[in-house]
């Protein structure tokens, strides 16, 4: 669980930083290139999808994860569009949160008691 933590820990760092600078370069502007890109049917148009899919599916997972509950409900915007900087810090808040067992903090704690 450590491992886990250090890595969720570095990649939130990273994307702090790099998110920082970005913002303080181009301002908080990202619809507009990330639609366009898609738009233009280009390569980075593709990563964009992709990425897309993947906060999707790590959304749905939250939501299942916490059996769909309206407190999930409420955050799982922020899991959709904050990316690895909101799900890494869940993540880490989570894996201190269930004592480090890796199967409720998978599994959440109703589906491993059942």
């Amino acid at each position: 669980m450590r491992t886990l933590r250090l890595i969720c820990f570095g990649l939130v760092a990273v994307l702090v930083v790099y998110t920082l600078v970005v913002v303080g370069r181009d301002g908080l502007d990202l619809i507009t290139p990330f639609a366009g890109a898609v738009l233009a049917m280009n390569w980075q148009g593709q990563f964009n999808v992709d990425f897309s899919t993947y906060l999707l599916l790590s959304t749905v997972w939250f939501l299942w994860r916490n059996a769909f509950s309206t407190q999930a409900w409420v955050f799982a915007p922020l899991v959709c569009v904050g990316g690895m900087l909101v799900f890494g810090s869940y993540l880490i808040w989570l894996s201190f949160r269930v004592d480090g067992r890796l199967d409720v903090l998978l599994l959440g704690p109703s589906r491993v008691a059942a």
